[in-house]
């Protein structure tokens, strides 16, 4: 007997639609996640210093300018 797992139709399914979605939103907007950051700060939510950081070096320019 083999020890590879028989994935069944549900789950390749689910896989697929998965990795369709994060294909499609990284195609879209590929710094949005960086904007999300940005804008949970400004909103006064808590955000962790490195989270922002990174947001803003992502982000370069842009991010200068929103603040």
């Amino acid at each position: 007997m083999s020890n590879t797992p028989n994935p069944s139709g549900r789950h390749v399914a689910m896989l697929q639609n998965l990795r369709d979605a994060l294909s499609a939103g990284a195609a879209r907007d590929p710094k949005q996640w960086a904007r999300d950051i940005l804008a949970e700060a400004q909103r006064g939510r808590k955000v962790s210093a490195i989270r922002l950081r990174f947001a803003r070096e992502a982000l370069g320019r842009e991010a200068n300018e929103q603040f």
